[in-house]
C-alpha cells in the first residue's frame, strides 16, 4: 500500500508544523491480514513466502487468542524477527519529531497512545475496534480509497469478499467518512455511505521534477506493473506486445517496465527497472518519454500525476482519479480499461507524433502543479474542525 503510506508521509511532514503525529500501524499489514482471514487458506502465496509470512501471521493468530505468556513472547518475537516496518520510510524522508507506534495486529487501550483523532488511510476493518477505544485515544475518522462499485466485478473471489466486507463495516460503524475522488464518493453515497468531505492526494514537487528536453532519438515507453488483477498488468503488457510487433523494424522505441513484472511478459521489455523508492523511482520517471498507466480500478491513481509533473507523456485509463484530471489529446491520452486497442493507438500516436508528445507532456505538468500537498492537508485539517464543531454543539 505504498500509495498511502506516501499519502501518511506527506501529510504528517506538514502537519507536524503545529501539531504532534504519531504514526500507528500493525506489524501485520492488511493484506497479510486478508490472507490469513481468507476462506482459501493461503492458497496462492508463493511457497518461499510461507516459510516466513504464513508462520507469522499463526503467530499474529495465537497473540489474539492464546492468554498463555509462552504463546504471546513467542508470536511477539517471531514478528519482530521480520522486516515489518512502517512501508513510508522506504518511500521518503520523515521529520524527525514524528513518533512510531506499531502494534502487532489490533489496536486497544494499552497499545494506542493518546490523542485528538484517529485518522487512519487503511485497514477498515479495524474500525469497530478503534470505536471501542476510550475518548481519549481520539475521535476516529476513517477515509475510503477504493471505487465499490468496480470491486464487485473484481477477479479475485477473495478481494471482493473482503472490500466488500469493509464497506458494510463503515456503513454500521457510524463514524465520519471522506474519499479521494469524486467518482468513490458518489458510489460509495450511492450504497448508503454518507461522505463528509473530498481529499485528493498531491505532489511533491521537491521530488517529482520536470524531465529535460533530451535530444536523444530513442522514445522510451514506460509501463507500470504490478500482478495485483487491479492493476492492468495483462492489459498493458498485450498492449506492449502489439506495439513491439508495430515497431520491430525500428530501433528508435525502447519498452521499459517499472514496478513488478512476472516472469510470463518480462521478455517483452528492453529493461526492467523493478520497485525503486525514493529519488531511485522519480529519477527512474525522468527517463519515460511515454508512461503508460494501465489500472482496471482505483482510489485516486497519482502515479500518472507523478509522470506527469515529471515532464512525460501519459497514456492511461480512464478510471477514479485519471478521469478527474485527464482530458483526452490535452494532458493525456485516455481509454477505457481493457481497451487494447485504444491503448495501442493512443502510444503509436504519441510515439509517432513528436509535437503531440510534446503538447500533452506539457498539458499534464500544467495540471499536475494543481495537485499540491498543502492544498491536500487544508482539506484534511477542514474536515477536522467541522467534525468536532459536530461533536461540540
Amino acid at each position: 500500500m505504498d500509495s498511502l503510506s506516501r499519502i501518511a508521509l506527506e501529510w504528517s511532514n506538514l502537519m507536524i508544523e503545529d501539531h504532534t503525529i504519531i504514526i500507528s500501524y500493525p506489524l501485520v499489514d492488511h493484506i497479510d491480514f486478508i490472507k490469513f482471514q481468507s476462506k482459501e487458506k493461503f492458497r496462492g502465496i508463493k511457497p518461499h513466502l510461507a516459510r516466513s509470512t504464513i508462520q507469522k501471521l499463526w503467530a499474529c493468530y495465537k497473540i489474539a487468542t492464546s492468554k498463555g505468556k509462552f504463546a504471546t513472547l513467542k508470536a511477539f518475537f517471531e514478528l519482530l524477527i521480520g522486516t515489518y516496518k512502517w512501508q513510508g520510510l522506504r518511500i521518503g524522508n520523515v521529520h524527525s519529531s514524528i513518533r512510531f507506534n506499531p502494534f502487532l495486529c489490533y489496536p486497544n487501550n494499552s497499545n494506542m497512545p493518546e490523542a485528538d483523532y484517529i485518522g487512519f488511510l487503511a485497514g477498515n476493518y479495524l474500525t469497530p475496534r478503534l470505536t471501542k477505544l476510550d475518548k481519549s485515544k481520539g475521535k476516529v475518522i476513517a477515509s475510503i480509497h477504493l471505487n465499490y462499485d468496480s470491486v464487485e466485478k473484481d477477479p479475485s473471489p477473495l478481494m471482493k469478499e473482503w472490500f466488500t466486507q469493509e464497506f458494510n463495516i463503515l456503513k454500521t460503524c457510524n463514524v465520519p467518512v471522506f474519499a479521494e475522488s469524486r467518482r468513490n464518493m458518489q458510489v460509495a453515497e450511492r450504497k448508503g455511505l454518507k461522505i463528509v468531505g473530498l481529499v485528493p492526494p498531491g505532489i511533491n514537487f521537491e521530488e517529482f521534477k520536470k524531465r529535460q528536453t533530451s535530444s536523444n532519438a530513442i522514445i522510451n515507453v514506460m509501463l507500470f506493473c504490478t500482478p495485483k488483477p487491479q492493476k492492468g498488468l495483462r492489459f498493458g503488457c498485450e498492449a506492449i506486445q502489439s506495439l513491439r510487433r508495430k515497431y520491430s523494424s525500428r530501433n528508435t522505441v525502447k519498452f521499459i517496465s517499472i514496478g513488478n513484472v512476472t516472469e510470463e511478459f518480462r521478455g517483452l521489455f528492453d529493461e526492467n527497472i523493478g520497485f525503486c523508492y525514493g529519488d531511485d523511482y522519480s529519477r527512474a520517471l525522468r527517463r519515460a518519454d511515454i508512461f503508460v498507466w494501465p489500472e482496471i480500478y482505483s482510489g485516486f491513481a497519482t502515479p500518472p500525476l507523478q509522470a506527469m509533473a515529471s515532464g512525460s507523456a501519459l497514456c492511461t485509463t480512464a478510471i477514479d482519479g485519471t478521469e478527474e484530471y485527464c482530458i483526452h489529446m490535452q494532458n493525456s491520452m485516455t481509454c477505457e480499461p481493457y481497451d487494447v486497442d485504444t491503448m495501442v493507438n493512443n502510444i503509436s500516436t504519441l510515439i509517432d507524433n513528436r509535437q503531440l508528445r510534446s503538447f500533452v507532456a506539457s498539458g499534464g505538468l500544467e495540471v499536475a502543479r494543481r495537485y499540491t500537498w498543502p492544498e491536500s492537508v487544508r482539506r484534511l485539517k477542514e474536515i477536522m474542525r467541522r467534525e468536532s464543531l459536530v461533536d461540540s454543539a
